[in-house]
């Protein structure tokens, strides 16, 4: 034996699961955590980008909602898109950015429900059908802004530090009057995606780099295109698109990703009459994004299209009965933290449609009236009264001369506890190579008020068996201050599983949110093989201890079994379920507590046994 041969990539790797819209029913093991997880109780992930406690008991109606004038200057036009909250400042609350007139504009989040107003920059035009959206284009931590202006062009205006300075550039002449955000190719930066109403075309913008997009038409089409959602229609883990048109088509159509932005059309659903707001989300809780359609002829209902699970095949279903007066502007998002989405719409009203669970028959939605908001062509649903940490989802909403914000005052009740489990996550691809996690974090987004709690476990192995069989490590209480991490320090291990378990406080009636969980980890090998010098390898099966390894003779390749086990026979750790390259392993163990284990090595053919001290 000359030596050991070791591979550590010192690089400290991320694993983050930012959303938990797909679902559970995924055991794992998965290389990425994605949007799905294991199991949960009690806890509503609806919602995009958070979980909470689920509200068992609320109050409904329009007693349950305050009007707040934001804006009373966007002009004469009623079409007027993207009032939204983003942070723009990158101080860890939600902004507000909307248009007024040809100016774009953001709203700084001071208190509750003060704000301080900031102009971003005056258009030489602003049509009609134009819009704004706010994401991270340059990676500095706050919010750029994209302003569609109808015939004007669309435009991109960089945050140069705080949202008191920005740089403005054109980056194309043509007419655009709705603009979305995502990583559209896979390549970790925010792209653009803007429509031209008529004739219709949809074009992606690359993101190239700082202030630089190139763009690429995607669709085109004689009719207009008018709605436009971004979202993962067929669960590869890249996003996908949704357009439909009002008046001059009615059909939806689908744009699926192949993963680097370059997108198949697909007209999916003829709606038979015109159409207008349009909004993706799970409806019925399968864990796949379904289609909100609101309809402005025929029988004047929000209709659902039900993926089946490639973005392209979709069963229709009326999600409601008459609904005039609702279905122009139109989301999908629970309202009433349920578990379930409800639609809110407006129009010539501002209200939502509950959706009714079991014994309820799918889908059976009832209407709750909110107030009067005549020529309204936009809703977004965001919770915005952030001094709660409670995640009442309240309405912002556009019309001739109004931008308003309907406050969410419903009174709601806790479960005393709800729980979500991981899916399994393996560390690392390659079988021989796990992960050292050093710390689990969580976004700014994470909201824990005093009084509340939310306790972490978690559980780890080198097999799935042994990661899922373990008992759980834990709790520790997730911190309610400025830190965003915590250190769990686990040995080198393959496969790793979190629980969150959220406790409400019963007396204010406020619950906890968890907005975006990660580890940190570095790869380490599971086991050292010692390098071939010029005298032959091992020539017969051999487990003993050796200092602080556990070595592993092999003269031959096998499926081979390694477990620990207390004198006792409880199971410590499984150490090796997979086939094995012959040569000496050497499995580190101080890992573990010190005392006296028996080690079991188990193959088709052979059974070795050997003692253990840890010290």
């Amino acid at each position: 034996m000359n030596g050991i041969s070791v591979m550590l990539l010192l690089t400290q790797i991320y694993r983050v699961q930012g959303d938990w819209y797909g679902g559970p029913g995924v055991a794992g093991p998965v290389l990425n955590w994605g949007n799905t997880f294991y199991s949960s109780w009690n806890v509503t992930y609806a919602n995009p980008g958070i979980i909470s406690l689920m509200a068992i008991g609320w109050q409904y109606g329009s007693g349950g909602w305050v009007r707040r004038l934001i804006d009373n200057n966007p002009g004469p036009n009623a079409h007027y898109q993207g009032f939204s909250a983003f942070d723009i400042d990158g101080d860890g609350d939600k902004d507000l950015l909307l248009h007024s007139g040809r100016i774009a504009r953001w709203y700084e989040f001071v208190d509750n429900w003060v704000f301080v107003k900031h102009d971003i920059y005056t258009f030489p035009a602003m049509s009609d059908r134009s819009g704004v959206w706010a994401d991270d284009f340059d990676g500095d931590g706050d919010g750029d802004v994209v302003v569609a202006t109808g015939n004007g062009g669309l435009y991109y205006c960089r945050n140069d530090g705080g949202g008191l300075a920005w740089t403005v550039g054109q980056i194309s002449i043509g007419s655009r009057c709705r603009a979305l955000s995502g990583d559209m190719d896979s390549d970790g930066d925010k792209d653009i995606v803007a429509l031209q109403f008529n004739p219709g075309a949809v074009y992606l913008y690359r993101n190239q780099g700082p202030g630089i997009f190139a763009e690429e038409l995607v669709y085109s089409s004689a009719d207009d295109i008018w709605r436009l959602a971004i979202g993962d229609l067929d669960k590869d883990g890249d996003l996908d698109m949704v357009t439909s048109g009002t008046p001059g088509d009615n059909w939806v159509h689908t744009y699926i990703n192949n993963g680097s932005g370059f997108f198949t059309h697909y007209a999916v659903y003829n709606l038979g009459g015109k159409a207008d707001g349009m909004w993706l989300n799970d409806l019925n809780g399968d864990g796949i994004l379904d289609i909100t359609i609101g309809m402005e002829a025929l029988a004047w209902n929000f209709r659902g299209l039900i993926n089946t699970g490639d973005g392209i095949n979709f069963i229709h279903y009326n999600l409601t009965a008459g609904s005039a007066g609702y279905t122009d502007g139109s989301i999908a998002r629970d309202m009433d933290l349920d578990g379930m989405p409800d639609i809110v719409g407006s129009h010539d009203f501002i209200g939502y449609f509950r959706q009714e669970p079991p014994p309820q028959p799918w889908p059976t939605f009832t209407e709750y009236f909110i107030d009067n908001f005549a020529q309204s062509h936009w809703v977004y649903p965001d919770d915005l009264d952030q001094i709660s940490c409670t995640p009442d989802v309240d309405i912002l909403a556009t019309r001739r001369g109004e931008h308003v914000i309907f406050e969410n005052r419903m009174a709601f009740q806790y479960p005393p506890l709800g729980e979500l489990v991981s899916s399994v996550l393996q560390l690392y691809p390659d079988p021989d190579s796990g992960g050292c996690i050093s710390y689990f974090g969580w976004s700014a987004e994470t909201c824990i008020p005093n009084d509340t709690s939310v306790l972490l476990y978690w559980r780890y192995g080198n097999t799935m068996e042994g990661c899922t069989t373990m008992t759980w490590l834990g709790p520790i209480q997730l911190p309610k201050s400025v830190n965003d991490s915590t250190l769990i320090s686990t040995p080198c291990i393959k496969y790793f599983q979190y629980k969150l378990a959220f406790r409400p406080d019963t007396e204010k009636v406020e619950i906890s949110t968890i907005g975006e969980v990660w580890v940190k980890y570095s790869v380490c090998p599971l086991y050292e093989k010692a390098e071939e010098g010029p005298t032959p390898g091992p020539s017969r099966l051999a487990l003993r201890q050796e200092g602080r390894f556990l070595v592993l003779e092999l003269p031959t390749p096998r499926k081979a079994y390694i477990a620990i086990y207390e004198p006792a026979g409880r199971l410590v750790s499984v150490l090796l379920n997979d086939n094995a390259e012959p040569g000496s392993l050497r499995f580190p163990i101080t890992q573990f507590k010190p005392g006296v284990y028996f080690a079991l090595y188990r193959d088709e053919r052979f059974t070795e046994r050997t003692t253990l001290i840890v010290r």
